[in-house]
């Protein structure tokens, strides 16, 4: 594997959602030049149904389909299964209304376009490791806390039969 390649935490490759109303050829070949598993598609309920399996959601803001860019955050901000996934907004609607929607909205990051491809990239690795470390931390400290409980019950069943 390359050193420019984006494997996770487990050599896995990072799975990018990219949803985007144009130029979506030129990102989603960038992004597979550079290690990432794309999932490309221009139409937002697709992605909702997509989105479960990625580690990293890029939507626009203005999309073809039932809702845009601001309502698809919304629900995967809804959804326990991509409540924590980090979303990027990828958008030439760059006014401060705009942004601060996608933020309201549970955005992780707006970029905007035109965002060179070089620094899409270097942006997205930085949100999957900061990602996939939060969730490593999660799982060890649930494993500490698990251990912790069974050492306690332990304890206490000692402690019971002492008397």
């Amino acid at each position: 594997m390359s050193p420019a390649s984006s494997p996770d935490v487990s050599g896995q490759l990072s799975v990018v959602l990219l949803l985007q109303d144009d130029s979506l050829e030129l990102y989603e070949w960038y992004l597979k030049a550079n290690g990432f598993t794309i999932v490309a598609t221009d139409d937002p309920a697709a992605a909702l149904n997509a989105a479960p399996g990625a580690d990293l959601i890029v939507t626009g803001i203005k999309l073809r389909g039932p809702f845009d860019g601001i309502e698809l955050i919304r629900r995967l901000r809804d959804d326990d299964r991509t409540r924590n996934k980090p979303v990027v907004v990828l958008s030439a609607s760059v006014t401060a209304t705009s942004r601060q929607r996608a933020f309201d909205a549970g955005c992780d990051l707006f970029l905007p376009k035109p965002c060179l491809p070089d620094e899409l990239v270097a942006r997205l690795r930085e949100l999957l490791v900061g990602s996939k470390a939060q969730r490593l931390e999660s799982v060890s400290f649930r494993a500490r806390a698990a251990s912790l409980i069974h050492r306690a019950r332990e304890l206490l069943e000692s402690n019971r039969k002492r008397g």
